[in-house]
């Protein structure tokens, strides 16, 4: 499978809040924003640089692939999660209902845009 893939242009950060966090503080005009909820924490990726947070990973790009992919698609996150782990590029992943979402640091985008392209993805850089 081949595809297009689209990087974002801020620098988003992974964010970690306690699980009786009230979601209204933070769910504000993002340019990407999202969310997951479990008994035990919110973790929250925003380009925005949020408060109060208990843990935070930072400098991350934004890899999105281009259009709706069926659900029935199978092995799209893993042939490129193997590819990116073959040159132990740690990765994000989030899944929205139409596509999936990497991210991946800020220091190996460079690389991991070469990794992609030498498997025959395009990529597009968002302005």
């Amino acid at each position: 499978m081949i595809f297009n893939f689209i990087i974002d242009t801020p620098i988003y950060h992974i964010f970690r809040y306690q699980a009786d966090l009230d979601l209204s503080d933070i769910l504000v005009g993002n340019r990407f924003f999202a969310l997951c909820k479990t008994q035990y924490e919110v973790s929250v990726i925003s380009d925005d640089r949020l408060e109060g947070y208990q843990e935070k990973e930072e400098d991350w790009k934004l890899i999105s692939i281009e259009g709706k992919l069926a659900f029935e698609m199978t092995g799209v996150i893993a042939s490129i999660a193997s590819l990116l782990a073959r040159e132990e590029i740690s990765i994000f992943v989030v899944s929205s209902f139409d596509t999936d979402h990497i991210l991946v640091k800020s220091e190996r985008l460079e690389e991991t845009v070469r990794l992609l392209q030498s498997e025959g993805h395009r990529i597009f850089f968002k302005k």
